[in-house]
């Protein structure tokens, strides 16, 4: 890997990572299986003072001055602690009906709805892409391609070459967005690299289809948007009827954190198993490192260190879920992630009373999302929507 270019920019990310890693070695990371909520936000969500949720007042205040006061672009801010919604603010003309772009957060949704598959019968990781495809010619074709697995495109690892800025714009506008990822020339053995790959998440909605007979869209709508009540949402489909697996969702800010307390809650809704138990915590456990603080599950960015993890989308769309804390932050922006990083570390997590940490952390993470490649998506004219009935 060649490093030549960012020499100084890695250097200081070491020495800031020694400064995190020597202020964090001690919090033990848990695994925290949370009570039954209060109630299940289906029809809305319930509010409360910061103050009952043991959240500081007026932290939120600094953090408001902070926002008032800076350049951030923010849409919308939720903070749920302890089942409620206890902060939500929105912005650049925002309401709480305004459906907002999600980007890559669309990913954890393709994740979950793979995971519900798989608890369903339809399909197991272990499985090879190219099993679901025999009625297609494939180029490129080799032993590698052939053992790409369902598991290997949950995790970025399926070894297709792939360049997510370059490669995003001739796929997204492809005639059949799903043969020309599945043409790609492979760059690595299965399993061995990390690479982001929006294109190889469109193979998993694909398959979904394929298997189920129903499109993502419509399996989404069954098993997960309207038993968890969502209000409005569109997604974006391919010229062949296929919605794109790695963006492409528009959602409101409320549903957002609706799936992030579906996830808080282990799968669980209104008592019924939504996602499997197993695959909410596998999806959540390290499958890959990324980098030395940020690890990746099925779909999901992990941050060991403070353990939490988060459903992430270009330019600051964000779902946080802290399970230790029964905490879920959501944000929808056009900013850098590094700014949004900041907000949560340094202003949200110091605001609950109960988190024992002075805020140090962000500047990792801001050169982190100024270095790792970005999702890109270009707006062509051969994108479909389906607009909710």
């Amino acid at each position: 890997m060649k490093l030549s270019q960012r020499q100084p920019i890695f250097t200081i990310i070491i020495l800031t990572a020694i400064l995190f890693f020597s202020i964090y070695a001690t919090l033990p990371e848990t695994v925290i299986v949370n009570g039954s909520p209060d109630y299940w936000p289906t029809n809305g969500w319930m509010t409360k003072p910061p103050a009952e949720v043991n959240i500081s007042s007026s932290k939120l205040a600094d953090m408001d001055a902070y926002i008032n006061e800076s350049s951030i672009l923010l849409k919308s801010l939720l903070i749920i602690r302890h089942d409620y919604l206890v902060y939500e603010r929105y912005f650049l003309d925002n309401n709480e009906s305004s459906l907002q772009e999600i980007y890559s957060i669309t990913k954890s949704f393709t994740s979950a709805l793979i995971g519900i598959a798989v608890g369903e019968g339809y399909l197991n990781v272990s499985q090879k892409m190219l099993d679901f495809f025999p009625n297609r010619t494939i180029a490129n074709l080799d032993a590698r391609k052939e053992n790409i697995t369902i598991e290997h495109l949950l995790t970025m690892t399926s070894g297709l070459k792939w360049n997510e800025v370059f490669n995003d714009i001739p796929f997204a506008q492809s005639d059949d967005p799903l043969q020309y990822v599945l043409d790609l020339p492979m760059a690595h053995e299965p399993g061995t690299v990390f690479n982001y790959n929006s294109g190889a998440v469109h193979i998993l909605t694909a398959i979904l289809q394929n298997v189920t007979g129903k499109t993502a869209l419509e399996y989404a709508e069954e098993k997960i948007f309207q038993p968890l009540g969502f209000q409005d949402y569109n997604w974006m489909m391919d010229p062949q009827g296929i919605y794109f697996g790695g963006f492409g969702l528009k959602l409101l800010p409320r549903d957002l954190a609706k799936f992030g307390f579906l996830y808080l809650n282990n799968g669980t809704w209104e008592e019924q198993q939504i996602i499997p138990a197993a695959w909410v915590a596998n999806s959540t456990t390290k499958k890959v490192t990324v980098s030395c603080s940020i690890n990746y599950g099925y779909l999901w960015w992990l941050y060991p260190k403070l353990n939490y993890y988060v459903a992430s989308g270009l330019n600051g769309q964000e779902i946080f879920v802290y399970p230790k804390y029964n905490l879920i932050v959501v944000t929808t922006a056009w900013q850098l992630e590094g700014a949004i990083f900041n907000l949560y570390e340094n202003y949200i997590l110091p605001s609950l009373y109960d988190f024992p940490y002075t805020p140090t952390s962000s500047a990792v993470l801001f050169i982190a999302a100024l270095t790792f490649p970005l999702p890109f998506v270009s707006l062509g004219k051969k994108y479909f929507f389906r607009k909710k009935k």
